[in-house]
């Protein structure tokens, strides 16, 4: 019988030990828990990222349980962040677009238009040459080269 409460007090803190399981999945979400990843999830080591999470026992109460307010915050501040560059990144990309799109407009004129001027402040207009017309079309092609490719 003391041998069996000798085991029992030696193995108790192996069994109290919290294991934290990180891991994205085919979406791109991150997730934690104290349990395995699912089948095809890619598995991360919490200690080895950008914000780990660091567990302590004595915080945790006497069965080393994972504090779960802790987890879900880091899991709010990475999907904020996250949310941030998608949002970021989506901006550029409309910005993109639009520029691609005013690119192409500007092409499509510069071919289409029989003689190409500009007006300055006084209302006068002075058309381009045939070298400055080329030179447009040129800087014009280069545009569309930068935002639509």
């Amino acid at each position: 019988m003391k041998r069996f409460a000798w085991l029992l007090l030696v193995g108790m803190p192996l069994w109290a030990h919290a294991e934290i399981y990180k891991w994205t999945d085919q979406y791109g979400r991150v997730h934690y828990g104290d349990q395995a990843p699912p089948q095809g999830a890619q598995k991360e080591d919490p200690q080895k990222s950008d914000n780990p999470i660091q567990v302590m026992e004595g915080d945790n109460g006497p069965t080393g349980k994972v504090d779960r307010r802790r987890l879900t915050r880091a899991l709010e501040k990475e999907n904020r962040q996250r949310d941030k560059q998608r949002a970021a990144k989506a901006k550029r990309e409309a910005q993109r677009e639009r520029n691609c799109g005013n690119a192409r407009q500007r092409l499509r004129m510069y071919q289409n238009a029989g003689r190409i001027f500009r007006t300055d402040a006084n209302g006068q207009r002075h058309y381009y040459t045939d070298a400055q017309r080329a030179d447009a079309l040129e800087a014009a092609q280069q545009q569309v080269d930068k935002w639509c490719n």
